[in-house]
């Protein structure tokens, strides 16, 4: 896409489910969740240069028998805005956030992957 929307949404629950298990008190774990929307479109001068990459559409089995000049192709969303959610947990030795992202659509590519696990390390000075 060559113009789009991206929005995040995080809540930061500090605790309110984990403090209620005496385990995670302790340690002192904090919930996070996300929720993340995109949407682009691709302008008509780009589109051509899809074709100028030799973008071949219609042929779908790249890793059985992939042939030359076939090209890389960059896109647009088609159907609709690209939706993930995730759950998260932070404050992981004071300084690590691991998160499960699941995607909620756009899951007919076969290289699409539904389900992600992302750790984010964070230092406060």
């Amino acid at each position: 896409s060559d113009r789009y929307v991206d929005a995040l949404v995080v809540h930061h629950f500090d605790g309110f489910f984990l403090n209620r298990i005496p385990l995670f008190r302790k340690l002192k774990w904090r919930e996070v969740a996300t929720i993340r929307m995109a949407y682009g479109v691709l302008s008509k001068k780009n589109e051509e240069a899809n074709r100028l990459n030799h973008y071949d559409p219609t042929y779908t089995d790249y890793e059985q028998n992939p042939r030359p000049g076939e090209g890389v192709y960059y896109g647009a969303f088609d159907r609709g805005p690209l939706l993930e959610a995730g759950l998260g947990i932070e404050n992981i030795f004071k300084i690590l956030r691991i998160d499960a992202t699941w995607r909620m659509n756009y899951l007919r590519n076969r290289y699409a992957v539904p389900l992600s696990l992302r750790a984010m390390f964070t230092f406060y000075i």
